[in-house]
């Protein structure tokens, strides 16, 4: 049976067989088209082979890419988080120590005021502002 009779017998056949055959035939072309050794060939099939190889490894490199520019992205984006979260961290332990100096502070100012009888004014009361650059002078808080 020739190519010509196969083709026929084919375009012919309206069964259920002949059906299953003409999508075998198609599935084999199909996968021969993917497969490596396909590049090999000559003519139209290795060329669709090569093109399709060939839109593969562009389409990979081209996803590869994509994914390095994303874990660029996000490497930044944590180098940048954990600054401001360690610049967080500091304002907040500075808040609460304030807050200590604060409490201190207002303890003291009640026993010099029963000692006093409030007579006298209280001693002078640094804003927080005022307390940062006293207590950190090198840094300058907005």
């Amino acid at each position: 049976m020739e190519t010509t009779d196969l083709l026929s017998f084919l375009t012919n056949s309206r069964t259920p067989g002949g059906f299953l055959l003409t999508i075998l035939i198609i599935l084999a072309l199909v996968s021969g088209l993917m497969s490596k050794a396909a590049a090999d060939y000559g003519g139209i099939f290795g060329k669709a082979a090569r093109a399709i190889r060939q839109h593969k490894e562009e389409a990979i490199a081209a996803d590869e890419a994509s994914a390095a520019r994303r874990l660029d992205r996000l490497e930044k984006t944590i180098q940048r988080l954990d600054r401001e979260v360690a610049e967080l961290r500091t304002k907040e332990s500075r808040h609460h120590e304030y807050q200590l100096w604060v409490a201190g502070l207002w303890r003291g100012l009640e026993f010099w005021a029963v000692d006093k009888g409030l007579t006298l004014p209280p001693p002078p009361f640094m804003s927080y502002p005022e307390w940062i650059k006293q207590k950190y002078p090198e840094t300058t808080q907005n």
